[in-house]
């Protein structure tokens, strides 16, 4: 991506944490790097797990446990598309 001009902005969350102790520090990280410009995120999580990588954090990844455990405690912000 940046021999085409775009620029990449790495970070690196903790792999068995919660999803929101990810989400805090990538947005720390984002937050820092980015210096208030939009930005696209691109998750490596389809090939570590194709690795036969486990954390604790793809469990995180399922469907019950987004919608029996993330949704109901996290609400929707208006300000996020």
């Amino acid at each position: 991506m940046s021999k085409n001009g775009i620029e990449v902005i790495t970070t690196h969350v903790p792999a068995s944490s919660s999803i929101e102790e990810r989400a805090a520090k990538l947005s720390s990280d984002i937050e820092i790097k980015a210096k208030g410009k939009s930005v696209n995120i691109i998750a490596l999580y389809r090939a570590l797990g194709m690795l036969r990588i486990q954390t604790g954090a793809f469990r995180q990844l399922t469907r019950s446990y987004m919608a029996e455990e993330f949704n109901p405690k996290t609400p929707d912000r208006k300000d996020v598309r």
